[in-house]
């Protein structure tokens, strides 16, 4: 498989949905299209250091595909205070399963945040362990080429729609140095199953949307993927990076 050919198979290899997408026309209410708060029972969902946003995107993930798991903070809702310590708690040990045995015998540095393939993995080990159709999230680096760009966003659109999260990895390009062309932050495009939203202006073509939960603002931004192709603007729903660098993509198993 070739990662050019990703937009001509996204539809392909998830089952399909007899649902048409919800279209915002210049006309109607685009509450929609406006950047919302992560919260879990008034708490603010943000990264609590500078290297655990890959953590915070696997707890956003399991909120959205572990039944019962929202649920299980509920107790501790009356007081903010120790429930934001469970989310911190929580959000540590994702982050020390994530980098566990990323290095063959060893673990990841903390350092360095979580590394694509230990995510994958704790993705892959979230879903299937809810869900009897076992997919396997691949890890794969995103080149600059719109094309791929695009493709690699429509598969991530169409595993939202079948209620599977994303993580994007996000940076710049060679351009702005070597340093920040490596996966710099992490963000999860977020499962849309109720309805996948999509935006139109006038007589124009829909333009599909993904929702963007970025673990360092604590916001979900809805994101047309049309203004993502180029990367040659920054946005707060990618950390105020300019391009997708990386992506954890799900392939169903047979």
């Amino acid at each position: 498989m070739k990662i050019s050919t990703l937009s001509d198979i996204a539809a392909r290899v998830l089952p399909t949905v007899a649902r048409e997408p919800m279209v915002l026309t210049a006309g109607s209410s685009r509450s929609a299209m406006r950047a919302m708060p992560a919260e879990l029972f008034g708490v603010r969902l943000r990264q609590s250091t500078e290297q655990t946003c890959g953590a915070m995107s696997l707890f956003m993930a399991t909120l959205e595909v572990l039944p019962g798991y929202r649920e299980s903070f509920r107790s501790l809702a009356a007081n903010r205070s120790e429930l934001a310590q469970a989310i911190a708690h929580s959000e540590s040990s994702m982050y020390q399963r994530a980098r566990r045995s990323a290095l063959g015998l060893f673990s990841w540095p903390a350092a360095f945040g979580t590394p694509p393939w230990g995510l994958a993995r704790e993705l892959t080990k979230l879903w299937n362990a809810n869900h009897e159709s076992a997919v396997q999230y691949r890890s794969i680096p995103v080149p600059s080429d719109p094309e791929v760009v695009r493709g690699v966003l429509m598969w991530a659109y169409h595993a939202n729609r079948h209620g599977l999260p994303v993580a994007l990895y996000t940076g710049n390009d060679l351009e702005s140095g070597v340093v920040n062309a490596v996966p710099r932050h992490v963000v999860l495009a977020m499962p849309q199953v109720a309805e996948a939203p999509s935006v139109t202006q006038g007589n124009s073509q829909a333009e599909p949307l993904l929702r963007i939960y970025d673990p360092a603002s604590g916001f979900i931004y809805p994101l047309a993927i049309e203004s993502l192709i180029e990367g040659t603007q920054a946005f707060a729903a990618l950390g105020n990076w300019k391009r997708v660098v990386w992506a954890l993509l799900p392939e169903p198993q047979r």
